[in-house]
């Protein structure tokens, strides 16, 4: 029960009220709001990565003689959503760094996804698919992102493989592998999101939505070790 409340306090935090805190400064014209919107966007992943290292020290602790899963004391989602935590704000600061952190970040998700269970052969198509897609979306773009085309492809293209691994986890994990799945999706929406933001059009709305899916992904993510590790013994 406890386990459960302090998850959904996690969420309420997170989304419904430093989220919005972080908006209102971010968009306030007032002196020093910029930097107070730096700090909230920081703290919101750091909500999540507080969850996710609560799960993976319990997890550490109760490895000898337990019946937990050898991977639930993994510590790659902790190193992913720290590279993330950095990158928030490292995008504020110089966009393409704090985008490298995230492509880092992602790279330690999908090791992670590795470990939970074994890669689907129904990945592959998958990812070809949305390969092509992205390719061929980015590219009537090519000449207004100049040089940093091949970044946007080489970024999508990993993140694409982060969906094409997770969204099987269900299917080749089980129930281990529910939480994980919804962060693989909700995080490649969200990025996904930020592009056509980016290189298209801005919308004040989409960011919002487009944020709300980010760290409820993030969330996920930390919850893919805390809510397993916590509710183990229920």
């Amino acid at each position: 029960m406890y386990t459960i409340a302090a998850s959904l306090l996690g969420i309420i935090l997170m989304i419904f009220i430093v989220l919005p805190l972080y908006i209102f400064f971010k968009r306030s014209k007032k002196e020093g709001s910029a930097k107070i919107a730096v700090i909230l966007k920081g703290s919101i992943t750091l909500i999540a990565l507080l969850y996710c290292v609560a799960g993976w020290q319990r997890a550490g602790a109760e490895t000898d003689g337990s019946t937990l899963p050898w991977f639930m004391n993994s510590f790659w989602p902790v190193a992913g959503l720290l590279l993330c935590l950095a990158a928030d704000v490292l995008l504020e600061i110089v966009f393409f760094a704090g985008m490298g952190l995230f492509f880092l970040g992602h790279v330690c998700y999908i090791l992670f996804f590795i470990q939970i269970g074994k890669v689907s052969m129904a990945a592959i198509p998958v990812f070809l698919i949305l390969e092509t897609v992205m390719v061929l979306y980015f590219w009537q773009y090519h000449k207004k992102l100049g040089k940093s085309t091949i970044a946007y492809m080489l970024y999508g293209s990993l993140i694409l493989v982060t969906f094409s691994f997770g969204i099987f986890l269900p299917f080749t994990a089980g129930e281990m592998g529910v939480l994980p799945a919804m962060a693989a999706v909700l995080l490649v929406i969200s990025d996904y999101m930020l592009a056509y933001q980016i290189i298209v059009k801005k919308s004040e709305f989409r960011e919002v939505v487009l944020l709300g899916f980010y760290w409820a992904g993030q969330y996920c993510m930390a919850m893919s070790l805390f809510l397993p590790v916590y509710l183990y013994d229920l």
